[in-house]
């Protein structure tokens, strides 16, 4: 059942009552060398990353202060109505311990404490009187709530997680407020004792996808929301910390302060006010940041949303799987038709068939293309299909091969016998052989949710651009324009999620094969038809890869202003062939453009032909990669950039790359350039060493990161024969950084460690801008044959071009994929040599006929390619061609 129209006073009422964020100074000591299970803090269980990049994060001695900053919806909301929601502003305070310095402000609330008990009572007092339904946190376990749940078990403050609580302890558990505990505190303070490589883990317990949005912490009564945890789902951040998310979605540059700087600025003597100074106003930009996070990616709205159209609550939207939302619209909409879903059990779901049928991923034509690309894809591709020809659980009949009245397997079900009186004029047989009922004789409740789900849709985007044209500037248009954006996003994902509800065969909760098949293998029919219609019917015009849903259409000779000419009447040709709604539209225009694998393509994108700058659009290689550092990440860009401005001439690549080259090697760059931030498991789930971020985990001797979490590390320069695993460190202990001791670690004696720009340029830089370059143009500025597949070996005779009767070979070009296929290295099977069998040697007449073979042929290979392997040689990048 699609979502009822809301009313016009929903759209600007609150969305919640009061947001709390809560940022905690902890006065930290350093953490004694371990010496077994006993001696390990408790405080080792972090539920996210540290606020800075330290690879160490020592134990909390005590709370010095509490920022926080409060948000109230319900003011923030009226006063949009009447047309003042720019005069609100958030309300920014902190609790400290001790004397609080002067210089925060007029407009930040600050209240001293003589104790730590007494701060305490002073954050309990907080929520008591604020109230707030939503506390947050960047680091909610590590440095916010948890933090203080944590120390307040420390100093046997049992009855704090009860103040914090909205529900009164007899209404939770039954007991007497005096033995009450929530788990929260427990949640805080769990973690395998030790440390990592010395007698234990020191890794925090597994949490699981509703427990990491929470951080493992609950409040009844209140939301509890870990911000790292959510901007790690939302948003493709190369780093965890808050640093890089303010950089990357604020564009705001925050102070890399550790926890321990911070703690020695807040312990320094009283004449140092301007250190505790910086100490609070770190905290309250912190505070703040997160806020402004949430709502650069309109997180908040966007879910209460998604919540109140699915029936569903906030947290289950922000923790819970797609399968979850799809069946709360579903089972609606089945009730509607008086109709119960299945639940079958998981013997059920494992014992049904396997899936048969797959989408259609065309091997891609792999190269440099100048001609203009037209990229085309079928709007909501799945979706249409189930409405089109009416595909559900409820009108699926059984399989062609079923004979009248015996009883068949049919998705989870053992035994399915087909209604009787079925007419074939009243069945639709799908491409997989599956029967399903016509929309005459039996709508489907699937087809008639997504397609109410679309319509919707629809008049939500027409509002929404009613209101941005009409109301320009307006507080209460642009509040109001938010709810409904979130309102048709979060459309839009349950609409495309649909399928995969059908398809889940592994942790279904209602998953059907026949339905999931008949919606894959029909979606596969249909692009396979555009794709004969465009190459029969469009003079000139060649398919060189189609994914799933989209087609690529190269146009050669065509201006971009042709392209788009074209593009528009294959949208419409194609889309009058296919029944409503299945709409193919024009997407985009590539020029020029590369296409090197399945997924993974680049180029110059043009939205429209009025256009007077492209965008560079990439997808699946290492410009957007975020196991990549950023030096890879831009000198590929550059590389590919050059090439295409220059239209294919190599020498402004090879220009480019010296230049770098050189930079680098001089020592003229920014460590932030060369910092990898890899995603770290449990430990547990590592068979041997891990990867280099584990291992730079393990040698700096903290405690191990939160799952997920991305731990930043640089490759230093080593002894002769080092292992790469030997020179993964922190980037804080090679120069360019400040050099931070492990606990417990003598350092005094280590040498300075230095970046080994080496590494970088031959392991990381030097291989990307290969592969790519590899299906470069040869010399001339002409375009190779393009080869009809990326992975297939070919033929061993050069490209040849028709002179007569006869094929010349032509030398100027390469295949795109010669090299990949034959190795510079010779062996006995690269050389073609048969297996010995039972004994059996090879002959010296076959031997030296193999051998003269395809040395003379990689020999070819080696000169035809110079020209391109010359841009890299001449930076080093590579290893020399011979």
């Amino acid at each position: 059942m699609a979502p009822k129209p809301m009313r016009q006073a929903a759209d600007t009422s609150p969305l919640f009552g009061v947001l709390l964020v809560i940022e905690v100074l902890a006065l930290l000591l350093p953490q004694p060398p371990p010496t077994g299970p006993s001696s390990s803090s408790s405080f080792a269980s972090r539920g996210g990353p540290p606020p800075a990049a330290s690879p160490l994060l020592p134990r909390p001695s005590e709370v010095g202060a509490v920022a926080y900053c409060i948000r109230d919806e319900r003011v923030r909301s009226l006063l949009a109505e009447i047309g003042r929601g720019q005069d609100y502003e958030d309300v920014y305070g902190v609790i400290c311990l001790g004397t609080a310095p002067v210089g925060l402000g007029p407009t930040t609330l600050v209240q001293s404490v003589a104790s730590e008990v007494a701060l305490f009572d002073a954050v309990g007092d907080l929520f008591k009187k604020t109230d707030p339904s939503v506390v947050l946190g960047y680091d909610v376990v590590n440095g916010s709530l948890g933090l203080l749940l944590t120390r307040a078990t420390a100093l046997g403050l049992r009855n704090f997680a009860q103040r914090l609580a909205r529900a009164p302890p007899s209404k939770l558990s039954g007991s007497d407020a005096g033995t009450w505990a929530p788990d929260v505190a427990q949640a805080a303070s769990q973690a395998d004792p030790g440390s990592p490589g010395e007698g234990g883990t020191g890794a925090p317990r597994k949490l699981y996808p509703p427990e990491q949005v929470s951080g493992g912490l609950e409040l009844t009564g209140r939301l509890v929301l870990n911000v790292w945890r959510i901007l790690r789902g939302e948003a493709k951040l190369p780093s965890s910390s808050l640093q890089t998310a303010a950089q990357d979605l604020l564009g705001e540059t925050l102070p890399l302060l550790p926890p321990e700087a911070l703690a020695e600025r807040w312990k320094g003597p009283p004449c140092r006010q301007h250190a505790r100074l910086e100490a609070l106003r770190s905290l309250l930009r912190a505070a703040g940041c997160c806020l402004r996070l949430l709502d650069s990616l309109n997180v908040l709205p966007r879910a209460a949303e998604t919540a109140r159209m699915l029936g569903i609550d906030v947290l289950s939207v922000l923790s819970r799987g797609s399968q979850y939302r799809v069946e709360g619209l579903l089972t609606r909409a089945a009730h509607r038709d008086r109709l119960l879903l299945l639940s079958p059990s998981k013997l059920q779901v494992a014992a049904q068939r396997s899936a048969e049928c797959i989408p259609l991923v065309m091997e891609p034509r792999s190269g440099f293309y100048f001609d203009p690309v037209v990229v085309l894809d079928f709007q909501s591709l799945y979706p249409s299909i189930v409405i089109a020809y009416n595909l559900c659980f409820s009108t699926c009949a059984g399989r062609l091969d079923q004979l009248p009245g015996a009883v068949a397997k049919l998705g989870v079900l053992e035994a399915y016998r087909q209604p009787p009186g079925l007419k074939r004029e009243e069945l639709e047989v799908m491409p997989n052989e599956t029967l399903f009922v016509k929309r005459q004789r039996r709508p489907g409740v699937l087809p008639r949710m997504l397609y109410e789900i679309l319509q919707t849709r629809i008049m939500v985007k027409k509002a929404l651009k009613e209101i941005q044209k009409g109301n320009a500037g307006d507080a209460a248009s642009e509040g109001r324009a938010r709810l409904l954006d979130a309102r048709q996003f979060g459309l839009k994902m349950i609409a495309n999620v649909t399928y995969g509800y059908t398809a889940a065969s592994f942790s279904g909760r209602m998953p059907c094969v026949e339905l999931a098949d008949a919606i894959v293998q029909t979606a596969r029919r249909t692009l396979e038809r555009a794709v004969r219609w465009v190459e029969r019917e469009v003079e000139g015009a060649e398919v060189v890869y189609g994914d799933t849903d989209s087609l690529f259409v190269r146009l050669p000779g065509r201006t971009k202003e042709a392209a788009f000419e074209i593009g528009a009447r294959i949208a419409r040709e194609v889309t009058s062939q296919n029944p409503r709604p299945v709409e193919l539209q024009m997407d985009k225009v590539y020029w020029p453009c590369c296409l090197a694998s399945k997924k993974r393509y680049v180029g110059h994108a043009w939205s429209s032909p009025q256009d007077t700058s492209p965008v560079f659009d990439a997808k699946g290689i290492e410009t957007i990669r975020r196991d990549q550092c950023a030096a890879t990440q831009y000198l590929l860009r550059g590389a590919l950039e050059a090439f295409f401005n220059s239209r294919g001439d190599l020498s402004w690549v090879r220009r480019y790359l010296q230049e770098h080259a050189l930079r680098l090697r001089a020592g003229r760059f920014s460590l932030q350039d060369f910092i990898f931030n890899h995603e770290v498991r449990l430990p547990d789930e590592y068979k041997g060493l891990g990867p280099l971020a584990a291992q730079a985990v393990r040698r700096g001797g903290g405690p191990w990161p939160s799952p997920g979490e991305r731990v930043p590390f640089v490759v230093a320069q080593g002894p002769p024969g080092s292992r790469l695993s030997d020179v993964a460190v922190h980037p804080l202990e090679v120069t360019g950084g400040r050099p931070t001791p492990a606990a417990g670690v003598d350092t005094t004696s280590r040498a300075p460690m230095y970046l080994d720009i080496e590494y970088y340029l031959g392991r990381q830089i030097g291989p990307p801008l290969h592969r790519l370059f590899m299906l470069a143009r040869g010399p001339g500025g002409e375009q190779p044959p393009a080869t009809t597949t990326a992975t297939t070996t070919t033929p061993t005779t050069t490209p040849t071009t028709s002179t007569g009767n006869k094929q010349q070979p032509n030398n100027k070009y390469i295949q795109p994929t010669r090299l990949h296929q034959k190795r510079v290295r010779l062996s006995k099977v690269e050389l073609g040599y048969p297996r010995q069998v039972h004994g059996n040697s090879i002959t010296s007449a076959k031997k030296e006929r193999f051998e003269s073979k395809y040395q003379r042929e990689l020999n070819g290979i080696s000169y035809r390619v110079s020209t391109i392997c010359c841009l890299f040689c001449c930076c080093c990048l590579l290893i020399p061609f011979s």
